[in-house]
């Protein structure tokens, strides 16, 4: 759906956020590091999010997200094994709900390890609004708990994620966040950033969707992704993505009959190995 807004109001507001999102991150001086999570269906598109505006997963990367989908409600449960290891499993599950016509909330909560060797136990929970048509903003609130061994050390970290999404054209989505501003943590030396992240997609209708992302955190090479939905029949699509700083590419599947999903992904990585995600996801 193409926005009713004159193009000078939509410039003017479109710039205003940016600014208002750049100010935010300036404006931090704790840091702390950006983080893949275990959404099957994101991880096949390089974490482009703004290629699944719907998957619920996306509250990780960007809170307003959940104000841009069509249906009221999504949940979605995702297992992955890093580099084939016992010691890196990571279960991840994230939900959404649009409770009104401008008004979203989204949570999701992530295990990663192994029990009495290492463990971090993540929680998110956010709310978007909807501020003119297709244009939301969003804030989340991320909260961060690591264990070594049997509870031998352990640390604890909250943090603000800011996000704003937009559907200027109904085959254009953008996104811009900035997560993991500091609002507490318990080690006071830590000099880890923010993370800066630009994300848009292109929609060829009805079957076809190329998407980009780009992140930054200080001190860091800046991260590129591109990823691809492409959907060969009804309810069957191919998932691609090529992710760079380091090479991997990532290609999987995703099928989906009525309100629920499964989704399988491959994600390489030149030295450590493959990685197998899969997921499930409902909506209604």
């Amino acid at each position: 759906m193409t926005s009713a807004w004159p193009r000078g109001a939509r410039n003017h507001r479109f710039v205003c956020t940016i600014v208002a999102c750049v100010l935010a991150v300036a404006a931090s001086a704790n840091t702390c590091p950006a983080e893949d999570f275990g959404s099957a269906l994101l991880e096949g598109v390089a974490g482009a999010y703004t290629a699944a505006l719907d998957a619920p997963g996306g509250v990780w990367s960007n809170p307003a997200l959940p104000a841009l989908a069509d249906q009221h409600g999504a949940a979605e449960l995702s297992y992955r094994r890093l580099f084939n290891l016992e010691e890196f499993d990571d279960v991840t599950a994230a939900a959404r709900l649009n409770p009104g016509h401008h008004l979203a909330i989204g949570g999701g909560m992530s295990r990663f390890g192994q029990s009495e060797l290492y463990v971090e136990t993540r929680g998110v929970i956010s709310a978007a609004r909807t501020i003119w048509r297709q244009w939301a903003l969003g804030a989340g609130l991320q909260v961060e708990r690591t264990e070594f061994g049997q509870a031998v050390s352990r640390f604890a970290g909250t943090y603000l994620n800011l996000g704003m999404a937009a559907r200027p054209r109904s085959d254009l989505a953008v996104g811009l966040a900035v997560r993991h501003l500091t609002i507490n943590r318990l080690y006071g030396d830590d000099d880890r950033a923010p993370t800066y992240e630009i994300s848009a997609a292109w929609t060829a209708p009805p079957d076809l969707t190329l998407a980009g992302i780009w992140s930054k955190h200080s001190g860091d090479d800046d991260q590129w992704g591109i990823g691809q939905r492409l959907r060969l029949v009804s309810g069957i699509e191919f998932l691609s993505g090529l992710r760079l700083n380091p090479t991997r590419y990532s290609l999987g599947g995703r099928i989906s009959r009525g309100g629920g999903s499964i989704n399988y992904v491959y994600l390489s990585h030149a030295d450590l190995g493959g990685t197998h995600t899969i997921g499930m996801g409902w909506q209604w």
